[in-house]
């Protein structure tokens, strides 16, 4: 079955995660000491990766490999700030990347759809 979400070409993956992307650093909680990720944003993380799987078959990248992302990110309001960490991480814990510092290139934007909040990004080689 093809992903709906994913797709590539020779140069670049992309895809898009529909919901709201957390923000990483208004993401946690305090639970007996220990700052963990709120319920909010391991949901989100969860599927995220479900959805990054299906990129994960198309392509993946080696960790020798430095890389670009581009993300256009697509809220409800301006409430929150522009965060893609949790992005860079589910590209992590999904296996399209081996980790995130190879992120070498990040760029990203913020648009306001109130009916389709979205995380739509674009992975690339870097020419760094």
């Amino acid at each position: 079955m093809i992903n709906a979400y994913s797709k590539c070409d020779d140069h670049t993956l992309w895809g898009t995660i529909p919901g709201e992307l957390p923000n990483k650093s208004n993401s946690r909680m305090i639970v007996n000491g220990i700052s963990i990720k709120s319920q909010k944003a391991r949901d989100w993380t969860r599927k995220a990766c479900l959805i990054l799987s299906g990129a994960k078959r198309l392509r993946t990248y080696p960790k020798e490999v430095k890389l670009a992302l581009a993300v256009w990110v697509y809220q409800k309001d301006m409430r929150r700030d522009l965060d893609i960490e949790l992005l860079c991480d589910a590209l992590q814990h999904a296996g399209v990347i081996e980790n995130d510092r190879q992120l070498w290139e990040k760029y990203a934007r913020r648009f306001i759809d109130k009916e389709k909040p979205r995380a739509e990004w674009t992975i690339r080689e870097s020419n760094s």
